[in-house]
């Protein structure tokens, strides 16, 4: 969890002071003035203090709420002036890695492809958290360097494997899509067997399968399809895993198989888009 600083009290001006105004003289009951009196001079008018500025860690924590707030703009407009303003303060560290994510988060990889390379240049690696790297593998991911997405995730897998599954099986995705099949296959054993969930469990699996069958080995792709089968239990998830492993029988020349993987695609859920897809097949 990243800990965030804590907020400032922020310093108030009192309001200014009573303005002291001088006054005429009044004369003694038994003087008398020999003169009309000097007209008196008029009273000081008060002068504006300006408001002090807020506490560079009441700005951040403002910055922040932006962000949280969807409000990117604003966010990182305060961001950048707290990392100008006082460049070497633990809330300018913080603040040059969030602009970096509030960019990502705003659909501007390449921006926050810069802001992120900053911040690890300008502050110490202690400073950082462990999801800068992430964030750096993210962008580099979403502007087509998979080779530099994937190093940026093994680093961050190196100080935090939290989400070691979900990593890997992004880095499986980026392996398959540079051609690294050895690779994408590594990565995706390693998403399936530390799944939290089944949701990146199959996810992984069905990967696996596309590999294989992009290697001509149907048996392996249908191994992968069959440990699904033999967890999900939700029917029409089932039909579209039965009518795949029914295609896949079919282009290796399998007939009777692909039909038998028809049949039970209809029998999974005969409602389901894929049965539909099965029955045409058997027509």
């Amino acid at each position: 969890m990243i800990r965030r600083p804590p907020r400032s009290t922020p310093l108030y001006s009192s309001a200014a002071s009573d303005v002291y105004k001088r006054q005429p003289p009044t004369p003694s009951p038994t003087e008398q003035p020999s003169k009309t009196p000097t007209a008196t001079e008029p009273p000081a008018l008060p002068t504006d203090t300006p408001a002090p500025l807020p506490l560079t860690g009441e700005r951040l924590a403002e910055a922040r709420r932006l962000h949280e707030n969807g409000d990117y703009d604003a966010a990182r407009s305060l961001y950048a002036a707290i990392a100008q303003d006082d460049p070497a303060s633990a809330e300018a560290y913080e603040a040059r890695w969030r602009l970096g994510q509030a960019y990502l988060e705003d659909g501007q990889p390449t921006e926050a492809y810069v802001a992120l390379g900053l911040a690890q240049q300008q502050g110490p690696a202690e400073a950082l958290p462990p999801e800068v790297d992430f964030w750096m593998g993210e962008a580099l991911a979403a502007v087509g360097n998979p080779t530099g997405a994937v190093d940026a995730y093994l680093r961050y897998l190196a100080r935090d494997d939290t989400l070691a599954s979900a990593v890997n099986l992004r880095i499986g995705r980026l392996l398959k899509q540079a051609s690294d099949t050895q690779g994408a296959v590594d990565a995706l054993n390693q998403a399936v067997a530390a799944a939290p969930d089944n949701f990146i469990r199959f996810a992984a699996q069905e990967e696996l399968a596309d590999l294989a069958k992009e290697q001509g080995n149907t048996a392996a792709a249908l191994e992968q399809f069959d440990k699904i089968l033999g967890i999900s239990q939700f029917g029409r998830y089932r039909a579209e895993i039965q009518y795949r492993s029914g295609q896949l029988l079919e282009q290796d020349g399998q007939k009777e198989a692909a039909a038998d993987r028809y049949r039970r695609a209809i029998g999974e859920d005969e409602a389901s888009p894929d049965a539909l897809n099965a029955a045409n097949a058997l027509a």
